[in-house]
């Protein structure tokens, strides 16, 4: 049995889901990138290079990897993007339910996964709520708290669903700005109080929400690396993360302000919209 449970963002990361790209789900990107929500055809053989080094630096780490395995007859080229499939909590696990149809059926994946690891579920949106949409992207933990974004891919209504579940002290809920996909892409926690974000594109009220938490921002270093998924760093421990090489100007301030910062080249996710963050599922922290 696996051990599981996360309630923090920042808290030492013990295990993690990955989903290891095969070359034929690379190549359906490849030859239809828009149709796949992708901005631009990966380079099939980089891509496989570039995930490998990210679950290198996740071992060296010395943090436990699980790979989620492709159900048989079941092509879903977006399930290396595997923050989006749920959330982990320390009562089990939230299935979530997608918006758009090239990742409706990923659903199916995860819950096989977690039957095999004996990850109790306690809620699956796909199945509970089949009309709503819930990406994991969108949920951020702020310590006791969790930040929902309210994006193009996660409904407001979900808010009022996990308040009824009962697992989180408080939820901070707020619309992102159009064009946004997910709340990751804008705001995570690197340390107990301090986030990475590019501040004008926050909502004044959660700008307000976070102060009264006691949270500091560390600003992305530009408009250009924000869209670079500059902001979607993934924590291994308080003060360190693991962050995209092609962020050059984030990275340097994230430096400046005392984070450790591994660099890992990702430039054939970036073309998916998908940083370090959206590329693992944590598991246990």
């Amino acid at each position: 049995m696996v051990e599981w449970g996360v309630d923090s963002d920042v808290k030492p990361l013990k295990s993690i889901a990955v989903h290891t790209p095969t070359v034929g789900e690379l190549e359906v990107i490849r030859r239809n990138p828009r149709e796949n929500l992708f901005v631009a055809s990966p380079d099939v053989q980089k891509a496989i290079t570039q995930h490998s080094a990210l679950v290198g630096v996740l071992h060296e780490e010395g943090v436990k990897v699980f790979d989620i395995p492709s159900l048989s007859g079941m092509m879903r080229p977006n399930l290396v993007f595997c923050r989006d499939l749920a959330v982990i909590t320390k009562k089990g696990a939230i299935i979530c339910s997608f918006a758009l149809p090239p990742r409706q059926g990923e659903e199916k994946v995860v819950q096989q996964f977690f039957g095999t690891l004996r990850i109790p579920i306690i809620l699956d949106i796909s199945k509970q709520h089949p009309d709503l949409s819930f990406e994991g992207g969108d949920l951020v933990f702020i310590n006791e708290a969790v930040a929902i974004g309210e994006s193009e891919r996660t409904v407001s209504v979900i808010s009022e669903i996990f308040n009824q579940l009962g697992i989180f002290k408080k939820i901070l809920a707020f619309p992102l700005p159009k064009g946004f996909i997910h709340l990751d892409t804008v705001f995570t926690m690197i340390k107990e109080h301090v986030g990475l974000s590019y501040i004008p594109v926050l909502p004044a009220r959660f700008i307000r929400e976070l102060q009264v938490l006691g949270i500091k921002l560390i600003s992305v270093s530009s408009w250009k690396e924000l869209g670079n998924l500059a902001a979607n760093v993934l924590t291994l421990r308080p003060g360190k993360v693991i962050s995209a090489a092609e962020n050059t100007e984030t990275n340097s301030n994230l430096k400046r302000h005392g984070i450790d910062v591994i660099e890992v080249e990702l430039s054939e996710f970036l073309k998916g919209l998908g940083g370090p963050r959206c590329l693992t599922l944590p598991l246990e922290r």
